[in-house]
């Protein structure tokens, strides 16, 4: 990596996936290490269960290790990266592959290079863990011929604007806002819904304010059952919206917003329309694309639109600072 940012209060736990050489987890733990500058925890080797691998392909279900992943993921660490020698296959089960992550949540997974050239083998590990890391940092494909990110080429480090995205998500620190919202929304994606709405009641008790972590909350206790606490959540976040109407459509396009974007938007812009505090309403939609889909065109659309409005939060401003995004004027 090219940045020489201390990125020490961040940790990656390493899972080697069946009997794997100590060389190679130890050269992945030096990349991490070295190039990356966060900790790292070296799990013990693990075989993994039979219903997650696929005999009549002999590969691993993409969905389902990506899940096993994050069910070994420690508490101390912020991602997790498995090792395996097995062919892995995209999410659609239909390509082989080299890597898997998951660009909502904190699993990655790579397969150990088979060319016999070392130097080959090591140049190739070193992309992989660093362009499956980044995709759990929320960095998208490149198309930079410099850039680990572009899925074309073996490179080992990020373009200039990929190392700054991952630079902030990397300084984000353990136990902040962003931290536990980050853990919560992995719960919720993979349906650990108790888990989920513990970690929304903290985010709540320390940030009353912000309207997203109510919903996310009713829906990890609606799939707990729980329905009245459900409800509850609802009409406290009610309570920090303008009105009636903005709670509603606000509500809806959250509820739209991985299944139909377009009805998302649509919902959003009433949102919008009807609330007397725009500002605020920007603000938190924004909030909701970045931590919800890791939309960052969308998010610096609405806290561009924040800070025009007089916004003046600085984990906003660090957030356009970090993509370029920050407005002129």
């Amino acid at each position: 990596m090219t940045s020489a940012a201390d990125h020490s209060q961040f940790t990656v736990a390493i899972l080697p996936l069946g009997d794997i050489y100590p060389r190679q987890i130890e050269f992945t733990d030096s990349v991490l290490k070295i190039e990356f500058k966060v900790n790292t925890i070296i799990l013990p080797k693990i075989k993994i269960p039979e219903q997650y691998f696929d005999a009549e392909n002999n590969c691993f279900r993409s969905r389902q290790i990506l899940d096993f992943l994050f069910s070994q993921l420690p508490k101390k660490a912020q991602r997790i990266m498995g090792i395996t020698e097995n062919d892995l296959r995209s999410t659609n089960g239909q390509v082989a592959c080299a890597g898997l992550a998951d660009i909502c949540c904190k699993t990655a997974v790579y397969k150990i290079p088979t060319n016999r050239d070392i130097i080959y083998q090591d140049a190739s590990t070193y992309h992989l863990i660093a362009h499956e890391l980044g995709h759990t940092l929320y960095l998208k494909h490149c198309n930079k011929e410099n850039c680990a990110m572009n899925d074309n080429e073996v490179n080992p480090t990020f373009c200039e604007n990929c190392q700054k995205c991952a630079d902030y998500e990397l300084k984000i620190r353990p136990g902040s806002l962003e931290d536990m919202a980050s853990l919560a929304e992995a719960l919720l994606h993979y349906r650990y819904f108790h888990q989920a709405a513990s970690v929304y009641r903290k985010i709540i008790s320390s940030y009353p304010h912000e309207p997203l972590y109510y919903q996310r909350l009713s829906i990890a206790l609606n799939n707990e059952a729980d329905k009245k606490e459900a409800t509850k959540a609802l009409a406290d976040q009610s309570t920090e919206l303008d009105n009636n109407k903005v709670h509603l459509y606000y509500n809806l396009g959250l509820i739209y917003l991985k299944t139909d974007p377009e009805k998302a938007k649509k919902e959003f812009a009433n949102a919008i329309m009807m609330a007397r505090d725009k500002k605020f309403i920007h603000k938190i939609i924004g909030q909701a694309y970045r931590l919800i889909n890791h939309d960052a065109e969308k998010t610096s659309l609405h806290y561009q639109e924040y800070l025009r409005l007089g916004g003046d939060d600085q984990d906003v401003i660090d957030w356009l600072i970090s993509r370029n995004q920050l407005p002129t004027s």
